[in-house]
């Protein structure tokens, strides 16, 4: 009896092997070479915007249906990206991307090579733009991120040292719905005149300046209100104050990059 008992698991065994080799072997070539297609870097460049987003496909599954569920990663190319929903559908003769980003803004893209794609941006509030995808190597990517850094003027010596402590690229957040803040002070000269650039999208410009004063810097802010930064170690204070008694505030963190 426990000969026949082990012979018969001996053979549930064998045939399970050879189940799952027959599966293994009978995998679609074609299925495979559009998995290795996939598995890229892309580079994401929304129409009207300088800023460019990062796309990281790491692996895909064939679904019954035929889509590909993604192992992805989305972002800022110049931040950390992080897990976003993206599926693929290969079509007749071309490539179908739906990517929803963390901001809830959808992008269906096409085309008919796999290292390309082009279609819309659709953001939360329904604005639609231009978008494309193109596959890039680390080293094209880097080169591409570092060409829209801004160029940070290190303060010359009649800089007066509260002054002095305020060039770089600062970013933070303000409150639950406020976003990402970028602010980005390229320059202030003897006078304690800084030349700043804020928003939501980071480096762009354009340039306004304004004065710090008694360590103050005072920008203009949403609504007709004003923000007040001050510098506390490797942090900006920031301090909203609007019409209507309106306040809030916001650490911002500085970012590395090199002064010139």
């Amino acid at each position: 009896m426990k000969n026949f008992f082990r012979q018969t698991k001996t053979v549930v065994l064998f045939l399970l092997s050879v189940s799952i080799a027959a599966k293994c072997l009978a995998a679609d070539p074609a299925d495979e070479r559009i998995r290795k297609q996939m598995i890229a870097t892309w580079i994401v460049e929304v129409q009207g915007e300088a800023r460019t987003r990062t796309l990281n496909i790491t692996n895909g599954e064939k679904k019954e249906d035929g889509t590909w569920v993604l192992d992805a990663t989305y972002g800022w190319s110049d931040t950390r990206q992080t897990s976003v929903e993206a599926k693929l559908t290969t079509l007749a003769d071309r490539f179908k991307l739906e990517l929803t980003t963390q901001a809830n803004s959808i992008i269906l893209a096409e085309g008919s090579d796999l290292r390309k794609l082009e279609g819309t941006f659709r953001t939360r509030s329904g604005a639609v733009k231009q978008v494309a995808l193109a596959q890039i190597s680390a080293d094209a990517l880097a080169k591409r991120i570092a060409a829209n850094k801004p160029v940070i003027v290190q303060p010359k010596p009649d800089v007066p040292a509260e002054c002095a402590a305020f060039p770089g690229g600062w970013t933070g957040h303000w409150g639950i719905h406020g976003g990402e803040q970028w602010l980005w002070i390229v320059e202030v000269d003897s006078g304690c005149v800084a030349k700043y650039q804020i928003g939501k999208w980071g480096f762009g410009g354009p340039f306004d300046t304004a004065v710090i004063q008694k360590g103050v810097l005072t920008t203009a802010g949403a609504q007709g209100g004003k923000i007040d930064w001050t510098r506390h170690g490797d942090e900006l204070w920031a301090s909203y104050s609007g019409p209507g008694g309106i306040s809030t505030n916001a650490v911002h963190k500085k970012v590395q990059i090199e002064a010139k």
